[in-house]
């Protein structure tokens, strides 16, 4: 049995949620901060860090905006978890999660995936795309029905978890749960049963190509590009580094 640690809560801040979300680089957020510095320094009153980064045309004032909502949300001032199911061809279902999912609001996910098991349903999808907070907790609700799933041939697989995946690798769990940069590439891998994953390693934590020299973070965009066929896998960064490979530079393992 896995078992699941207490995690701190993790920051929100505005800075960090911009480069999580792909919508800034820490560089971009380097030179917002020193132009703040600066500011104080000549005894003026700071601007705020999106609108630095709105002149400086890194942000657009609506990506200021969704990320003010994100910090409420995740903060618990807009404290809620919304949830919508779609039933795709071939079997698959698709949760949609926008919020906060902590232990509390977890129950909510209990009673779809109870719903959708009893209705048969195997071949799962949890698109973490508009949730902005988790906790371990709230994450140890879906282990039960991934070992479920797996018992009755399917399995249930995490896409789009952008800054929330930090909490996979903190407790353990990345070897466990496979996970995909976007939906489109979590339905395709159902072609194979999760027992092909597990032997050939797949859910290990680095990846390469026969005909490459980088590896890669299991969720690394360059990864799930590689073919099946073609796919090394590697339970630890030191094998990987020991068979010759250099580490990509994109996801940085």
């Amino acid at each position: 049995m896995t078992r699941l640690l207490r995690q701190k809560e993790p920051s929100y801040r505005f800075g960090e949620l911009a480069i999580f979300s792909n919508r800034a680089k820490p560089e971009d957020i380097e030179r917002a901060i020193a132009i703040q510095r600066i500011d104080l320094e000549r005894g003026g009153h700071p601007k705020k860090l999106g609108e630095i980064l709105v002149k400086n045309n890194i942000l657009t004032r609506a990506d200021v905006k969704n990320i003010l909502e994100e910090q409420r949300m995740a903060y618990g001032k807009k404290s809620k978890l919304k949830i919508d199911i779609k039933q795709h061809k071939g079997g698959v279902v698709i949760i949609y999660l926008a919020g906060r999912l902590d232990y509390k609001k977890s129950v909510i996910v209990v009673k779809a995936l109870e719903r959708l098991m009893n209705k048969g349903a195997i071949n799962i999808i949890i698109n973490f795309n508009k949730l902005v907070y988790l906790d371990s907790r709230g994450l140890s609700v879906f282990i039960r029905y991934i070992d479920e799933t797996r018992a009755r041939g399917g399995d249930i697989k995490f896409c789009n978890m952008k800054y929330t995946r930090f909490i996979l690798d903190k407790i353990g769990l990345s070897a466990f749960i496979h996970v995909f940069n976007s939906e489109v590439s979590a339905e395709k891998a159902f072609i194979n049963p999760i027992d092909f994953y597990i032997l050939k390693g797949a859910l290990g934590e680095f990846i390469s190509s026969e005909n490459s020299k980088l590896v890669h973070l299991s969720y690394c965009t360059s990864a799930q590009n590689i073919g099946y066929d073609s796919k090394v896998f590697y339970q630890t960064l030191k094998d990987a580094m020991s068979s010759g490979k250099r580490r990509c530079m994109l996801c940085k393992p």
